[in-house]
């Protein structure tokens, strides 16, 4: 039995700049991070500036979408 999978041509698959929204600056990114050996979530702009540090991921990006942000999280 084959079980190769069949993927679409690259032209047709949809790349990471063309999920984005239109108005990145609109754009929060939260990310786990580790501060005086204790986890945190950073809450950061498009262009990487630090805007905030909570401790938990909810919060994260329930501050992100209070401030008209949209929370997108980052592996």
């Amino acid at each position: 039995m084959d079980r190769q999978k069949n993927f679409e041509p690259a032209e047709q698959a949809l790349c990471a700049a063309e999920m984005m929204p239109e108005n990145e600056q609109n754009v929060a990114f939260i990310k786990r991070d580790i501060q005086n050996g204790r986890p945190i979530w950073m809450i950061c702009a498009s262009d990487g500036t630090r805007l905030a540090a909570v401790e938990s991921r909810d919060y994260a990006f329930a501050a992100a979408r209070q401030n008209n942000l949209i929370p997108l999280s980052v592996h």
